[in-house]
């Protein structure tokens, strides 16, 4: 059984990308807008990597990380950013990312 992916990312741009190189590595890919969205989906399709970005309009990815763990403990999480910083970075890797 292939792994699932969910990338999540406000760009439609880099959601496309993300879910080509996935599917490129074998990965079944899928898409949300918004960590609103990805939380959605969860209920429906429970993937076994999300990648998100941490920059998202109503909730960021650290907090789709804490709310996604509450659902589903045992998904991976990944989380991306062109604006990290080294404490948003420690404080996503804290929480299981």
């Amino acid at each position: 059984m292939k792994t699932r992916l969910l990338v999540v990312d406000d760009e439609q741009s880099i959601r496309r990308l993300c879910m080509t190189i996935g599917s490129t590595l074998g990965y079944v890919c899928t898409e949300a807008e918004s960590a609103e969205a990805a939380l959605e989906r969860l209920e429906s399709d429970a993937p076994d990597l999300i990648l998100t970005d941490l920059k998202l309009p109503a909730m960021t990815g650290v907090e789709l990380l804490k709310q996604t763990k509450r659902l589903l403990p045992h998904t991976e999480i990944a989380i991306m950013t062109g604006h990290g910083s080294i404490e948003s970075a420690v404080d996503a890797m804290k929480l299981g990312a």
